[in-house]
């Protein structure tokens, strides 16, 4: 038997055991919590039968944890090799411990690791993911930081853009190179940039915005370029929610320059479409392309188009057992919004990463999907620009309940770094992952 169709079929039963016992539990929970708790504060019970009664209680608890562990580990499609895993045991003074890895960037020494807990940029051997070091420190000085917002790495310098700063740190190998601050009053956040010989190409992720791409001059530190009206291109009363700032579903899109002439953008909700938007003549034009594959034939939530539902506030917190869970499964992926007129929203997709390859020739959209088995897909989506073809890859698939892909930095042929979360323990790995061609 094919050994990837073993592993779905493995997954399958793990999943049918951990529904199925998932559902006894939520009748005998409410039920031997009671009866233990009733007889305990009325006197009933001896010593040794309420010690009794409380153990099996425990043993139903922790059966369930130990169940819901053996199925969160991911499952991959196709074959891989993991090279090395950081994380899993917390290092000297922390160097290997993470809370949420927000962004990852690699030259062809190391790779670096910007962490929501960490004040600093910490950096690893490529090879071997041994701790090598750090960046910067917490200030507002030079080679300081206070909210690393976004980077890239160009010609073998890592650039970090801090955006409470409004500067640009650059480093080379772990060694400082330059400080560069921008002048410019009306210049906004990049999320995400590229450099060339002499600008900085940003680009913004609000469908607000009548210029998502704009270009710094570094010798000026001034704009000399804004153009992609979103607005025109995708109108916000197309998706109305994804302005609420207030809620899971706020970041717009996700933006990938080729130049400062030509970028590419999708949904950072993913929804099977890839944007191709130019500048010529003094204005522009954008053009779609489309994956046919994208959430069919394995029972997903999301379709093309359909990304999200909103829910009604009141029916979702309805007081009761554990009706919630019952209703919604993907009660993790729910986003809530309580200030002023309360919104629900149960989000089926998630863009992780977009990046191109060495030729800017293949667009690759990294995404997960959401299924009604409360399982999870991990998939990518090879765009070639040329023939504007796509071609969809499942990578792997895990139980949704603590696991998660946070993000993932090609780099180069077959070889990739990721960060992951293994039963809601945050860890990174280098992995080899046979794409096939």
């Amino acid at each position: 038997m094919n050994v990837h169709l073993a592993q779905n079929i493995l997954m399958d039963i793990q999943n049918v055991i951990w529904v199925s016992w998932m559902d006894i539990l939520r009748v005998l929970y409410p039920v031997v919590r009671a009866h233990v708790d009733n007889m305990a504060e009325g006197g009933d019970m001896s010593g040794k039968r309420l010690l009794l009664s409380r153990s099996i209680f425990f043993v139903l608890v922790g059966s369930c944890m130990i169940i819901q562990a053996a199925v969160a580990q991911p499952t991959f499609h196709i074959p891989h090799e993991v090279h090395f895993t950081i994380g899993e045991d917390v290092g000297k003074e922390g160097e290997y411990a993470f809370s949420r890895v927000r962004l990852l960037f690699a030259d062809d020494a190391y790779f670096y690791v910007v962490d929501d807990k960490s004040p600093v940029v910490r950096y690893y051997d490529i090879g071997t993911g041994s701790y090598r070091g750090s960046l910067g420190r917490q200030g507002d000085g030079p080679q300081e930081f206070q909210d690393i917002y976004s980077g890239v790495v160009h010609d073998g310098a890592l650039w970090l853009f801090d955006r409470s700063l409004q500067k640009m740190e650059v480093y080379r190998h772990g060694v400082h190179e330059k400080t560069l601050r921008i002048s410019d009053e009306d210049f906004k956040a990049p999320q995400t940039f590229m450099v060339d010989a002499d600008s900085v190409l940003i680009t913004h992720s609000t469908l607000n915005e009548a210029a998502a791409v704009e270009c710094i001059d570094l010798a000026t530190r001034q704009k000399s370029c804004a153009w992609l009206d979103l607005r025109g291109i995708m109108p916000a009363e197309t998706y109305p929610r994804e302005n609420d700032s207030n809620v899971g579903v706020s970041v717009h899109v996700r933006l990938e320059p080729v130049d400062n002439r030509t970028v590419w953008f999708v949904r950072s909700r993913y929804d099977g479409t890839s944007w191709k938007a130019s500048r010529q003549n003094g204005g522009q034009s954008a053009r779609a392309v489309y994956s046919s594959t994208y959430a069919e034939g394995s029972d997903y939530l999301a379709s093309k188009g359909r990304v999200y539902e909103e829910l009604d506030f009141d029916e979702y917190y309805e007081r009761g057992t554990m009706a919630v869970r019952v209703r919604f499964p993907y009660h993790h992926n729910v986003y809530s919004n309580r200030f002023g007129n309360p919104k629900m929203y149960w989000v089926f997709a998630s863009t992780v990463n977009v990046w191109y390859d060495a030729q800017l020739s293949m667009l690759n959209v990294a995404y997960v999907l959401y299924r009604k088995n409360r399982m999870v897909d991990f998939l990518l989506d090879t765009v070639d620009s040329r023939t504007e073809t796509v071609r969809t890859i499942k990578i792997a698939t895990w139980q949704g309940s603590r696991n998660a892909i946070g993000s993932i930095l090609w780099l180069g042929d077959d070889a990739f770094i990721m960060a992951w979360n293994y039963d809601g323990i945050p860890v990174i790995l280098r992995v080899t992952l046979n794409l096939g061609g």
